[in-house]
């Protein structure tokens, strides 16, 4: 595992903890975020979100209830506003890709872990950065519109090296489809 890959999964899982889960908590219904990596062996840790998608775990002791949480955290640069979209690994080098993955899991009767929501957030590109956006929906119901209506997705976009590209479906289209999309944008205007 590189360096790079936990230095990644270490700042978006802060930021998702510091930022992201505040504003979200109450649409959740409350409860505790329990970060995947700081619960859980290095190795698991890298197989839950690998292989299941899963970076959290929301946990309402008082119902005795838990599910995983994927979540994608990037960070924008000012003066670009954040983008209300959800993105999605649609090409990959090394192996299968998030979308294939989800939708093996979601059309399987294996019974295969997956995470119950996806939640996306946009942070202003500084140590200290604002949340400046943030979604949250059930991992089903992205993915089932995304089968069924591939045209949501955008053109696809490579990384900077190459070596995987992502798509993204921005939300009012999720809207469009009946999807219940919870969402916070982050109003500058009172400065």
């Amino acid at each position: 595992m590189s360096n790079n890959w936990r230095h990644d999964l270490s700042k978006s899982a802060a930021d998702l903890e510091r930022l992201v889960w505040p504003v979200i908590r109450p649409w959740l219904g409350g409860g505790e975020l329990y970060p995947v990596e700081a619960v859980t062996t290095t190795e698991a840790a890298k197989d839950l979100d690998i292989f299941a998608g899963i970076d959290a775990w929301h946990v309402q002791r008082d119902r005795g209830r838990m599910r995983g949480i994927a979540s994608r955290v990037q960070w924008t640069p000012a003066p670009f506003p954040p983008f209300k979209t959800f993105t999605i690994r649609t090409a990959r080098r090394s192996h299968a890709t998030e979308l294939e993955k989800r939708l093996a899991q979601l059309n399987s009767d294996g019974g295969w872990l997956l995470p119950a929501i996806t939640v996306q957030g946009y942070i202003r590109k500084a140590d200290d950065g604002a949340l400046l956006y943030c979604c949250c929906i059930e991992t089903k119901s992205l993915f089932s519109v995304i089968e069924k209506c591939p045209e949501v997705l955008s053109d696809p976009i490579e990384n900077n090296d190459g070596s995987s590209s992502f798509q993204y479906v921005q939300v009012w289209k999720l809207k469009q489809y009946g999807c219940n999309v919870k969402e916070y944008v982050f109003d500058d205007r009172s400065g």
